[in-house]
């Protein structure tokens, strides 16, 4: 596969919903939808799974927050 090939490829789910979380780390399913149109193709509940993962690969919580290391004082 040439690199004009790969050019022509569609961004894969996780690399958009990377992309989504990077930019709105609390966003949504349908946000995530209205930001990437691509991954309205996903089922919901697909989606939603998804993007817990990447949440998780990113060190956020549920509601974005990031994560600390060490409990706080």
């Amino acid at each position: 596969m040439s690199a004009r090939d790969r050019d022509l490829q569609p961004p894969s789910a996780s690399l958009l919903i990377g992309n989504v979380l990077r930019v709105r780390p609390a966003a949504t399913p349908e946000e995530a939808c209205r930001i990437a149109p691509m991954l309205a193709d996903l089922p919901p509940a697909d989606l939603r799974e998804r993007m817990a993962q990447q949440r998780r690969r990113l060190g956020l919580d549920d509601m974005g927050r990031r994560l600390s290391d060490r409990p706080r004082s």
